[in-house]
């Protein structure tokens, strides 16, 4: 049978929680990983203040907060109506965060929509990173 409290196994849960992600991103190919979410409910002691609505994964214990950081995008999907759609860089909201497409959109829950938007961010990317380039070849 269990332990009545399992919270001493919890460092060790995190640790391998995180090390099967990291094992998993060495793999040549897009990963997702869904989950159920939860709200964070008032002020973590230490921690800076945070205003908006926050959304975390299930997930026990500090890993809810440490698994998100390692993803380069983090979306939020919900429903609009009888729609399915993803909450990209959602205003208002800590959690969910794209590194792959700037500004707040509401796109339809497809990946190949959401891969659509991040093409269009990198071509951004290349005219502003070519733009720095040409002002700073006048100088």
């Amino acid at each position: 049978m269990g332990e009545a409290d399992g919270r001493r196994w919890s460092p060790e849960f995190k640790q391998r929680l995180l090390n099967v992600v990291r094992r998993l991103f060495d793999i040549k190919a897009h990963g997702v990983v869904a989950s159920h979410y939860t709200e964070q409910t008032g002020e973590i002691e230490g921690q800076k203040a945070k205003s908006g609505r926050g959304i975390l994964p299930m997930i026990y214990g500090s890993a809810r907060e440490e698994l998100p950081a390692l993803f380069q995008d983090v979306l939020f999907m919900e429903k609009e109506g009888d729609r399915r759609v993803f909450q990209v860089n959602p205003e208002g909201v800590w959690g969910p965060g794209c590194r792959s497409a700037d500004g707040t959109h509401t796109i339809t829950a497809d990946f190949g929509e959401f891969l659509k938007l991040a093409a269009e961010g990198d071509k951004a990317a290349d005219r502003k990173g070519s733009d720095r380039k040409v002002s700073g070849s006048r100088r």
